[in-house]
């Protein structure tokens, strides 16, 4: 009898351990077009800049390591720094152990017309490379950010653009690390 009981409280423990991890989680709900943004938020949350940077067209990033070397200033430094200060505002609006997710509420395509021109404040005259757009999409997503003691969900919009068979955020977002 005792084995039998045995027998069946292992696999009903198990299972009401997975039900608990499940119900509990904090998983972004998006798709492939949104790993740039995964990239970014655990670029931040790791305080890892060169994930944080994967997340962006790499000419922008060469760019932008340019401009900032041109004034005298390391780009990985700057956003060191950046991340910092965007995780203490956290830890004083949230609580401890932040956690930022996103869920994908819905996409619209752009069209090359979408990705002209666009004022950047680190890179001076920087056009993106439309000719090597395959697909591009503004999604609208909402994020939350999520410590001990609250949370906030905030909706936002992200232009994601396909190029080279990698997926990007437009680099107008470069410098926002959700840093409130």
């Amino acid at each position: 009898m005792r084995s039998l009981i045995n027998k069946s409280f292992i696999p009903l423990f198990l299972i009401l351990c997975l039900l608990l991890a499940t119900g509990c989680s904090d998983k972004n709900i998006g798709d492939k077009t949104t790993e740039p943004l995964d990239r970014l938020i655990n670029g931040l949350l790791k305080k890892d800049t060169a994930l944080y940077k994967s997340a962006f067209p790499p000419d922008y990033i060469d760019r932008a390591t340019n401009a900032f070397d041109a004034i005298g200033n390391d780009i990985d430094k700057v956003l060191s720094e950046l991340f910092t200060d965007a995780l203490d505002a956290h830890i004083v609006n949230y609580g401890e152990k932040t956690r930022i997710n996103y869920t994908l509420i819905s996409k619209e395509e752009l069209s090359s017309g979408d990705l002209d021109k666009y004022w950047d404040l680190i890179v001076n005259g920087y056009d993106l490379p439309v000719d090597k757009i395959t697909e591009a999409y503004r999604a609208t997503v909402d994020v939350t950010v999520k410590g001990r003691d609250s949370e906030v969900t905030k909706r936002a919009e992200y232009k994601l653009l396909h190029i080279d068979g990698v997926w990007y955020l437009h680099p107008e977002v470069f410098m926002n690390v959700f840093s409130g």
